[in-house]
């Protein structure tokens, strides 16, 4: 049992130190279950932004590094247009509750908190 930890311990510190799973897993499903559990814990990491029904929510989030756009227009928050090396949330970043589009598209971010 020993053994087995240890070897999970250096596995999943290899995948942490290289982010580049598919190359040192390959098939093993153990390797891969460690990446997926790596990934989760990885995304509990991240900040989660202040969600807000404020009518000026929209305001406030334009005020952060991502662009808003009011349902009027399109309802987005767009994180990546003006900050495309974006690697964290932004934590003072304020989304409001009833965007529709949230565009994260070309950034380094590499994982998301669920909530």
């Amino acid at each position: 049992m020993k053994f087995l930890f240890l070897c999970v311990f250096i596995i999943f510190n290899m995948l942490i130190a290289n982010s580049v799973t598919s190359e040192i897993c390959g098939d093993d499903p153990l390797c891969s279950a460690i990446d997926h559990l790596h990934n989760r814990i990885s995304s509990m990491e991240q900040p989660v932004w202040q969600k807000s029904l404020q009518k000026s929510s929209w305001k406030r989030c334009d005020e952060g590094k991502c662009s808003c756009e009011p349902p009027k227009i399109s309802g987005t928050v767009d994180c990546w247009g003006k900050f495309h090396k974006l690697d964290r949330i932004p934590e003072d970043q304020i989304i409001p509750l009833n965007v529709e589009i949230l565009d994260l598209g070309n950034n380094h971010i590499p994982h998301l908190n669920p909530n």
